[in-house]
């Protein structure tokens, strides 16, 4: 692993705000009951975890009879009255209180802007309170209004005066440097917000560290040879100084331990935007016969010698064509029909490319070959539709989720290994769970490395995580997270992939962590209602998420969006919230709906509402094309496909 990795990863671990509370828990700083009996309250209804399942019966109304295997399964819950916040943290807000009968630590002053005061918090050492109180008021402005003056008229007014300039320079650098970093204050929960004076201002850097680095370091410099003193005082009040306010603001739930460091800012800078914003355009696809809208991309996984990499385009007319990844000219193209194709995905070990149709199957063509004919055919239970589909990573199990069908939504599986004493092309399925979603399960995603781990997500708002390996679906199934909307998109990152993040059709983003399942840490990292009111984007606005991108190497997660006018933005993702780190433009001129990200040469396929198929590679030699128009299709196009709005988001205005 480069210093760059071992860089960002130290970075990501310095920035969790799980890390300030553990210290305020050190020092004896706790959530009141109160709070932490309503965070319970809420993930218990909204989000069961493993080893304390909450199962839900069937609905009412729902048909006995008989059923699909795996019918007699119970279902999981999500909140019984779907009211109440997401499962999730707030950025940077102080967690809002009832009343409670735990006296408030301490008298810090509210926010002057919003009236916003301190957590009431329970704290066991009071003795350390004071001293981190005291370590916080060494970096505010009321204590440099009384220490300065009683400098220049007691001590050495030159000295004074230059501790002044020196103070006023260090202030003006950092909050100018707060407004471009721009980022928020750890979340709360789980962090203890015990001042809120500064919550309105952005966090990285610390102008109480920096005030209180620099202050004791420059006292020392400019009084050593102008007064008589031993220099080891001079040693020792630097880093106690230093020391106690940058902990003070810590055990405060104002900063997290990378605004104390400039790691943050190097990884971030230097490595990320710069990757993604060397990006250029070196390859259009060719005008296709009958222009479509390009709705899902794959790339075969296996390259032969004397073949390039092929790739796989779903369209809005049914069919998936297969382009030359080097060319982007098209090679063959194959027809689902009668029914509707969704989603489109390369086996991992040959060149098969499957996809899903709504006429109850799912289909399996040979990449190589010409014929439309699908070289399997996997079947599926009577009045079957599917919309959502994924093949394991070892290519054995194949599983599809279905639309809504008489109280039902099914996530079917069935054998994908080829058995060469079989002649037959058509497979039945192995079985179905049943009882976990109650309605259309739109995304499915098996983990990358583990093939018995899959994890769906549903218009039902629930994103459930199983374990394919065992018997019986209520025992399969890992954990429930809910994101309160209906789900567009889910994804596997972190290290080892143990952590799932999901978008929604109204543009919501949540993250959570399935290392936390076991322990008392909140499963939830990150839970946004609405990403398009909270990013700032450098250039333009932001209308629409297209999907999420983990960055193995970097070992970050990136979440991708759009604009009407075909521009694409790229964010970070960390716990503190998304920020804008690039945009690409110049390619596309209508909504973006897919992209694939090719870890090997780290380039990125994208393809729209124009028709287009682009590949972007870091690096190379701009090549000048002409902009496509965008482009309306007739009929063909209304079928089950994300549709977004023609009119750009705009943020509401306060009055």
């Amino acid at each position: 692993m480069s210093l760059r990795q071992h860089l960002a990863q130290l970075a990501a671990c310095l920035q969790e705000p799980q890390k300030v509370a553990r210290f305020q828990r050190l020092c004896g700083v706790e959530a009141p009951p109160s709070r932490s009996a309503e965070r319970r309250e809420d993930e218990k209804a909204e989000a069961p975890l493993a080893g304390d399942p909450r199962r839900r019966g069937r609905q009412s109304g729902a048909t006995e009879g008989p059923q699909p295997p795996g019918s007699d399964r119970n279902q999981c819950s999500a909140k019984p009255d779907g009211s109440g916040a997401p499962n999730g943290v707030r950025n940077g807000l102080a967690a809002e209180l009832g009343p409670a009968s735990s006296r408030r630590a301490g008298s810090l002053r509210r926010n002057s802007l919003t009236g916003e005061e301190g957590e009431l918090a329970r704290v066991s050492n009071w003795p350390l309170y004071y001293l981190f109180c005291f370590g916080t008021e060494l970096g505010n402005e009321l204590f440099y209004i009384m220490f300065f003056p009683f400098w220049i008229w007691n001590l050495d007014a030159l000295v004074g005066r230059r501790l002044v300039i020196i103070w006023v320079l260090v202030m003006y650098l950092g909050q100018c440097t707060k407004d471009i970093i721009r980022w928020p204050r750890p979340s709360s929960p789980p962090v203890v917000k015990l001042e809120v004076f500064y919550n309105s201002e952005y966090s990285m850097p610390s102008t109480h560290a920096m005030s209180g680095t620099a202050i004791p370091i420059s006292m020392v410099l400019l009084t050593y040879g102008r007064w008589q003193y031993p220099p080891v005082y001079g040693l020792i009040l630097i880093p106690c100084w230093c020391s106690l306010v940058c902990l003070s603001r810590i055990y405060m739930g104002m900063h997290s331990i990378l605004s104390f460091t400039t790691i943050g800012c190097y990884v971030d800078m230097e490595k990320i935007e710069e990757q993604f914003s060397n990006l250029h355009i070196i390859k259009r696809s060719s005008e296709p016969k009958e222009p479509t809208y390009l709705l899902d991309i794959d790339t075969s996984k296996t390259v032969e010698a004397e073949k390039g990499s092929l790739v796989a385009v779903l369209c809005s007319n049914g069919s998936i064509r297969i382009y030359d990844k080097e060319t982007l000219n098209i090679l063959r193209e194959f027809n689902g029909y009668p029914g509707l194709l969704n989603g489109v995905k390369f086996a991992n070990s040959c060149d098969n490319v499957y996809s899903a149709s709504t006429e109850g199957t799912v289909k399996c063509w040979d990449a190589r070959l010409a014929s439309e004919k699908p070289v399997q055919l996997f079947k599926g239970y009577t009045s079957n539709v599917f919309i959502s589909f994924d093949i394991s990573c070892n290519d054995h199990v194949i599983c599809a989720g279905t639309e809504k069908m008489d109280d039902d939504a099914l996530l079917v599986f069935w054998d994908a290994r080829v058995n060469s004493q079989v002649s037959s092309t058509t497979r039945d399925p192995l079985g179905a769970y049943s009882e976990t979603h109650s309605d259309d399960i739109t995304q499915v995603r098996f983990h990358p490395s583990n093939p018995n781990m899959v994890v769906s997500g549903s218009t039902d708002g629930l994103v459930n995580v199983f374990d394919i390996n065992v018997d019986n679906e209520e025992d399969a199934l890992v954990t429930t997270c809910n994101s309160v909307s209906s789900v567009s998109y889910i994804g596997w990152c972190g290290k080892d992939y143990k952590q799932i993040y999901c978008m929604t059709h109204d543009e919501g983003f949540s993250w959570w962590d399935l290392n936390h399942l076991d322990t008392d840490e909140p499963i939830t990292r990150l839970n946004i209602q609405d990403v398009r009111e909270i990013i700032n984007v450098k250039e333009g606005n932001l209308d629409y998420l297209i999907g999420g991108l983990y960055h193995e190497k970097m070992d970050k997660l990136f979440v991708i969006g759009g604009t009407n006018t075909g521009r694409i933005h790229l964010m970070n993702c960390t716990t503190s919230g998304l920020t804008h780190v690039t945009t690409l433009q110049g390619g596309h001129a209508a909504t973006v709906r897919s992209f694939y990200w090719n870890t090997q040469d780290d380039s990125l396929l994208t393809g729209g509402e124009d028709a287009q198929l682009l590949l972007w590679k870091p690096g190379a030699v701009e090549k000048m094309f002409t902009k496509k128009d965008s482009m309306k299709i007739a009929s063909s196009v209304h079928q089950r496909v994300r549709i977004h709005s023609n009119d750009s988001y705009r943020r509401k205005k306060k009055p």
